[in-house]
């Protein structure tokens, strides 16, 4: 899969802002799933439960752009 092919998430009308945030957040998280973060502290988990309930929303065409920047901004500290 090329870099290309990660931005090439939701629909149309979502900005292309908004899918390479998610593109970001996905490869971020595939990047620390190996790595076991699901069995960290309790708020890790709780934004890996929250990552997972968008990707799939995302995956079944209900992009919900609201919640990207604070779950980007979560995934930063």
């Amino acid at each position: 899969m090329s870099e290309d092919d990660d931005i090439d998430v939701g629909a149309w009308r979502v900005s292309q802002k908004a899918k390479e945030t998610y593109a970001e957040l996905r490869r971020r998280w595939d990047a620390l799933l190996p790595w076991g973060v699901g069995d960290k502290p309790p708020n890790v988990r709780r934004q890996l439960d929250a990552w997972r309930e968008l990707s799939a929303k995302w995956a079944a065409g209900d992009e919900d752009t609201s919640a990207l920047s604070a779950m980007s901004a979560d995934l930063c500290r």
